[in-house]
């Protein structure tokens, strides 16, 4: 992967307290009350205490994003409100259906939420004994390089496949100081632990997660293709991504789709019933029988029943 990242500027490093106080700072933002707050408030109060949002990014060459495959996951989908023919039904939902923040969105902003990694895709959803699942797959399609944010530690365990992109999106930043910024280092990393910590750890209704995605996906300055951070649900070794929707247009292309039903769930295990594969002809998902290749998908990756 490329390692072109963004850096901090200097101008940015004159806001910066001392240490100690920008420690007690991170510290009030981490147990600030949001409740009441609209985006923009959560926004002022980010500003006022962190001081910036690294805006970091990498460009990933479009030869390495389309070797990549990605798995998106939909539990129990109302068949009387949506069609399962449809491509969209398995994309990023009608803005209607996000009437609350998520991790990475904004309530009533949609984005595609998804992963490299099929075993992070179905844990993520949490699913339940009795769920009817869709565990959609879609390959690289880019014509040109993507730019990807970065909220992710520097010290990601070896078996995440982006652990060199939260490693080098800190090294640049740090390698790129002029010599009287090197003592805003250390604000930099625990400003880069914190963002990292909350995509990992805050609860809903992810008042900062949601509002930093939102800046980073949709704003027009920052903007990115997605997001990348990493999985709570996988103790980090895995990530997630979040697509913005017009990226997922541009640079995904739809692969196929596999029905399932979630038959138990206990200890950090999971077993399914596999049922249909749905592939693309004349413009509609038709469902066929399963393949070996599908179910050979749900074998190396998780535990099938």
């Amino acid at each position: 992967m490329e390692k072109k990242i963004n850096k901090i500027y200097d101008e940015d490093l004159r806001l910066f307290p001392k240490y100690e106080d920008y420690l007690l700072d991170l510290e009030r933002l981490d147990k600030y009350d949001f409740k009441g707050c609209c985006p923009e408030e959560i926004y002022n109060i980010f500003y006022d205490l962190a001081k910036m949002l690294p805006t970091t990014y990498t460009n990933l060459r479009k030869e390495i994003f389309n070797e990549l495959t990605f798995f998106r996951e939909r539990l129990n989908v109302n068949k009387e409100k949506e069609d399962i023919s449809l491509i969209q039904t398995y994309a990023n939902p009608p803005t209607v259906f996000c009437d609350e923040n998520g991790r990475a969105n904004l309530k009533y902003k949609s984005v595609f939420y998804c992963s490299d990694k099929l075993e992070c895709s179905m844990f993520e959803s949490k699913p339940k004994v009795g769920d009817e699942g869709f565990l959609s797959v879609w390959k690289g399609d880019a014509k040109r390089s993507l730019k990807v944010g970065v909220c992710l530690p520097n010290n990601l365990s070896e078996e995440n496949s982006w652990n060199e992109i939260g490693e080098n999106s800190f090294l640049y930043n740090e390698s790129t100081l002029k010599e009287e910024g090197k003592d805003k280092q250390k604000h930099i990393l625990e400003l880069y632990k914190f963002i990292s910590n909350k995509f990992i750890n805050e609860k809903p209704p992810y008042y900062l997660t949601s509002m930093i995605s939102d800046v980073l996906l949709f704003s027009s300055d920052l903007w990115r293709d997605f997001i990348v951070y990493p999985s709570f649900l996988k103790k980090t070794k895995m990530s997630n991504l979040a697509f913005h929707p017009n990226s997922v247009v541009e640079n995904l292309s739809f692969n196929k789709v596999i029905r399932f039903k979630v038959t138990e769930n206990s200890n950090q295990r999971l077993m399914f019933r596999l049922g249909q594969t749905g592939v693309l002809e004349n413009n509609k998902i038709i469902w066929k029988e399963r393949s070996e290749e599908e179910t050979s998908l749900f074998e190396y990756n998780l535990v099938k029943k």
